[in-house]
C-alpha cells in the first residue's frame, strides 16, 4: 500500500460513508493530499536554502470555496491532522528536510472557484529540529571503458546511480527503475523540470538501458537527447530535463567478481 492509499484508508476512520459520498461532489481529499505533496516537492526542488542546506515548507494553508469547505468543516481538525501526517511520511520517504512537523490548515474564501483549491506554503520551526547532515559517501571513480561495442561489459552485475547533487548512491538491480516526480516512481525526483513519469532504466541480459517516457523537457545521456533506447556504460551522465537545471545522475557499474 503506498502513502496515498494509506491516507485514504485512514480517512475512512474519521468520516462515515455518507460524508464520503458528499465529498465526491467537491474537491477530493486525495487531490488535496497530492497537491500538498507536489507543493512540498516543488519548493524543495527549487533549492530553498535553510541553515543546514535545502529544506521544504512544512506549514500549509489550503483555501477552498465556502461551498466546498462546508463539507469538510465537521471533520476539519481531524482531516488537517491526517494531511499533516501524510506530508511527514512523504518527506521521510523522500529524504526531504523540514524545520519541524507538518501542519495543514483548511480555510474558506468566496473568491476561490468551486471545485478548485489554492495552497500557500511557509517554513515553520527551528533548525534544531533538523537531523544532522550526513556526509555523502565518496564514490570511487570508475575508469572509462574504451569506446566500441566489443569493449562493453559482458559480465553483468549491479549498477548504481549517483545523484550529482547529493552524492547519494541508488542501487540498480534486476528490476526496472522508473524515474519522475510522481510518488509511485521507483526513484522520485524533486526537480521542477522533471515530468511526473520521466524516464526508465531497465536491465536486460546483465546490461542497463535508458529510455525516455515522453517527458516534457527530455532525457539526456552525456549531453545528447535520448530519442530511442540507449545502453548505459560506466561514467555516463543522465540528466532528466534541461542540461543546466535538470536532475543529474552518473551511472556506475559494479561488475560480478570485481
Amino acid at each position: 500500500m503506498d502513502l496515498l492509499d494509506r491516507f485514504e484508508a485512514l480517512l475512512k476512520n474519521i468520516v462515515d460513508g455518507g460524508i464520503l459520498g458528499r465529498l465526491a461532489r467537491t474537491v477530493q481529499p486525495a487531490e488535496i493530499a497530492r497537491r500538498l505533496a507536489t507543493e512540498m516537492e516543488f519548493n524543495y526542488g527549487k533549492g530553498f536554502v535553510g541553515p543546514t542546506g535545502r529544506i521544504a515548507p512544512n506549514d500549509f494553508t489550503v483555501t477552498l470555496n465556502p461551498e466546498d469547505f462546508k463539507e469538510y468543516e465537521p471533520n476539519r481538525e481531524a482531516l488537517e491532522a491526517y494531511l499533516a501526517r501524510y506530508l511527514d511520511d512523504v518527506a521521510s520517504r523522500q529524504g526531504i528536510s523540514l524545520l519541524g512537523t507538518s501542519a495543514v490548515h483548511l480555510s474558506a474564501d468566496k473568491r476561490q472557484g468551486r471545485h478548485t483549491l489554492a495552497i500557500e506554503s511557509r517554513v515553520s520551526g527551528s533548525a534544531a529540529a533538523l537531523p544532522p547532515v550526513p556526509v555523502a559517501s565518496r564514490v570511487a571513480p570508475v575508469a572509462p571503458r574504451p569506446a566500441g561495442k566489443a569493449a562493453r561489459s559482458r559480465a553483468g552485475g549491479a549498477g548504481f546511480l549517483v545523484d550529482l547533487t547529493s552524492g547519494a548512491r541508488v542501487p540498480l538491480g534486476d528490476q526496472p527503475v522508473k524515474m519522475g516526480r510522481a510518488l509511485e516512481n521507483t526513484l522520485v525526483a524533486s526537480n521542477e523540470y522533471v515530468s511526473r513519469a520521466h524516464a526508465e532504466i531497465h536491465p536486460r541480459n546483465g546490461r542497463f538501458y535508458l529510455r525516455d517516457l515522453g517527458s516534457r523537457n527530455g532525457t539526456f545521456l552525456n549531453g545528447k537527447r535520448v530519442s530511442a533506447e540507449r545502453e548505459l556504460t560506466a561514467n555516463d551522465t543522465i540528466t532528466l530535463g534541461p542540461e543546466l537545471v535538470g536532475q543529474r545522475y552518473r551511472f556506475e557499474r559494479a561488475e560480478v567478481g570485481a
